[in-house]
């Protein structure tokens, strides 16, 4: 492989072009080529080629060190490409003044021969592919980790001592300006011991979500380990999927046995399952020592609360959902010893209570999601029927005490290794605290503080309860609505307008099937930086004001551009506030809404929308999500 005169990186020239090749993918660590792994993973003769562009001597360029990849483009600044032409002179010439073009800035590029091995390593080290674009090199300096130097284009050098050793080459050209490059040499203890022995003490659990970076697109299998035996030199990380190889990451081993390791290795978010295969590494030796299988990177939700969290079957069956790449993590039950030792991954289940269960629109919102961005899923639910919100506080003298709810779902979470990366939690709860709206806002806030203490995450969600299930909830429904108006973290959905409902819970089809669509519009809007055509959020009021005379009211939303559409009978679930006047009819036309009163509303305070159980009649955004119940909403 030729050298490239521009940038910097590193390569390994070798007799098996295959590794030569796949090389340059393997990820650097701590400054080790990846080819120079790679070389020694493949079993063949490798000698490491470093090279950097550096700076002109005049500020135009900029240092480098070794990088792993395609070159990059040239490490100076473009001179002015005006030129000015001087008028012709007496005896005929025409010369063109200096312009003052920058000197180019040299490339520092060097081979290793070998860069891994026992002690003594002998090594031959090259400079000879180093360059100037535009002069010559004067200076070849040389400097090594273990206090030597050396000057000239070919040097060699013995090292001695077990561990990593850095070597760094500075070039200089005839106009004074630098270059550097460096790497990184292995110097093992003795040969190596076969069978190795190596332990793995910090790894994925199997089938694994791996939370991605949403700007690289790119989760991270982390493994810690030891090597016990000695004469190895790397530890080497193989991404398959099967057989196919998809990427290749090294580390070395800087010491003597027994000797710690960390790894970090990519796994891209993609609707793909990929085992990662761990190997010690030895000039022709490769030992395969610890596997991991079936890992995912994709984004991971918590949903909880209580039973419409839970959201089991009612009627209908929302595993038409469910696949490979929608999953969950240990499971939800309310023995604090089972939930903490179930540590597995597993497919997620949509019908179900308990469990492996994420609930029946948690699997349509997750299933919408996966599809639409092409990543993996990971749903933790953690809720029960019937609880108040007492019930999901955290006892504070004890986060992970697992005879609390909150405990059990901390503990779960930190074993799946997902509390600190976490897109949102969504929240459905508040039917068993009734109208005790302040009781129910105090101890939202509470959890709120815990989970933001405990919990890495970047939204909350609050289903806005429905009329029906636990008496009159207005006071309850309108704590949850303003919510958002004080918390820039929390957004509110609405439950109206869902026809599926038995007075309490959900049918499938027309309920939780669609609160999972709807959720699944808001997510995409709010996290996955979609900007959708029509609107998702729930219709919510700005303001309300008497028109007529007084014998309307002109309810107007807070997007102006939504479209809302009035069933027929939608007005009953209306009430004026502060004065005894019917409400006789009503209509909607852009974002307002007109209701019809029987008489002169002026002495009304306010109006009210509570909703209702079972199916409509409703008011809707153009999307068919429904409005937000609201209480005593002030007339201007």
């Amino acid at each position: 492989m030729a050298p490239t005169p521009w940038g910097s990186g590193c390569f390994t020239e070798s007799t098996d072009a295959l590794a030569t090749v796949l090389g340059w993918y393997a990820a650097p660590m701590r400054g080790v080529s990846p080819s120079i792994s790679l070389g020694l993973a493949m079993g063949v003769a490798a000698t490491t080629s470093c090279y950097t562009g550096a700076d002109a001597g005049d500020g135009t360029g900029t240092d480098a060190t070794t990088t792993a990849g395609t070159p990059t483009g040239p490490g100076s600044t473009v001179a002015d490409d005006t030129l000015t032409t001087a008028a012709d002179s007496s005896d005929g010439s025409t010369d063109r003044p200096d312009v003052g073009v920058p000197n180019q800035p040299p490339v520092a590029m060097f081979t290793a021969t070998p860069d891994a091995g026992a002690a003594t390593l002998a090594t031959m080290l090259d400079a000879s592919a180093s360059g100037d674009p535009d002069g010559t090199i004067l200076a070849y300096d040389w400097e090594f980790t273990d206090g030597g130097a050396a000057e000239g284009v070919m040097v060699s050098h013995d090292f001695t001592a077990v561990g990593c050793h850095d070597v760094t080459l500075t070039v200089t050209d005839d106009d004074g300006a630098t270059a550097s490059a460096a790497s990184t040499l292995v110097v093992a203890q003795g040969a190596p011991e076969v069978p190795g022995t190596a332990t793995v003490d910090v790894a994925p659990r199997p089938s694994a979500v791996l939370a991605r970076d949403v700007v690289t697109d790119v989760g991270t299998a982390t493994f810690h380990g030891t090597v016990a035996s000695q004469g190895y030199t790397h530890v080497f990380a193989e991404v398959r999927v099967g057989e196919d190889v998809r990427s290749q990451t090294t580390v070395p081993l800087c010491g003597a046995a027994p000797v710690a390791f960390d790894l970090a290795v990519p796994i891209p978010s993609e609707l793909t399952a990929f085992d990662v295969h761990l190997s010690l590494v030895r000039d022709d030796t490769r030992q395969e020592f610890f596997t991991v299988t079936d890992l995912v990177a994709g984004d991971l939700y918590v949903i909880t609360g209580q039973s419409n969290s839970v959201a089991g079957q009612v009627s209908g069956d929302a595993n038409e959902n469910q696949g490979p790449f929608i999953r969950s993590f240990g499971s939800n039950t309310t023995d604090g010893n089972a939930s903490a030792a179930d540590v597995a991954w597993r497919i997620a289940d949509g019908n179900g209570y308990g469990g492996n269960a994420i609930g029946q629109w948690g699997i349509r919102m997750a299933a919408l999601l996966s599809a639409a961005h092409e990543t993996p899923i990971g749903v933790v639910n953690g809720g029960l029927g019937g609880q108040p919100i007492g019930f999901f506080q955290r006892n504070d003298a004890d986060p992970t005490d697992p005879a609390t709810n909150y405990g059990r779902l901390l503990t779960r979470l930190r074993n799946g290794g997902v509390d600190q990366s976490l897109r949102a939690i969504l929240w459905y709860q508040g039917e068993n605290d009734g109208n005790a709206s302040q009781v129910h806002r105090d101890g939202f806030l509470a959890l709120k503080d815990d989970w933001t203490e405990d919990f890495a995450f970047e939204r909350i969600y609050v289903t806005q309860l429905r009329a029906g299930c636990g008496g009159d909830l207005l006071g309850t429904q309108e704590v949850q609505r303003v919510l958002a108006d004080e918390f820039a973290e929390i957004t509110v959905m609405s439950t109206t307008g869902l026809d599926g409902h038995d007075g309490c819970h959900y049918t499938y089809e027309n309920g939780y099937r669609e609160l999972g669509n709807h959720y699944a519009g808001m997510l995409a809007r709010d996290l996955y930086g979609e900007a959708p055509a029509l609107d998702v959020a729930p219709p919510n009021p700005e303001s309300a004001a008497l028109a007529g005379g007084g014998t309307q009211i002109v309810i107007t939303m807070r997007n102006a551009a939504s479209a809302l559409a009035y069933t027929q009978g939608a007005h009953v679930d209306f009430r004026v506030e502060g004065a005894a006047v019917a409400i006789t009819g009503g209509s909607a036309s852009g974002n307002q809404i007109t209701l019809e009163l029987a008489g002169d509303a002026s002495a009304a305070t306010g109006v009210s929308y509570l909703g209702h159980p079972g199916a409509g009649p409703w008011v809707v955004n153009e999307n068919g999500v429904g409005l937000l119940a609201f209480a005593n909403l002030p007339l201007q």
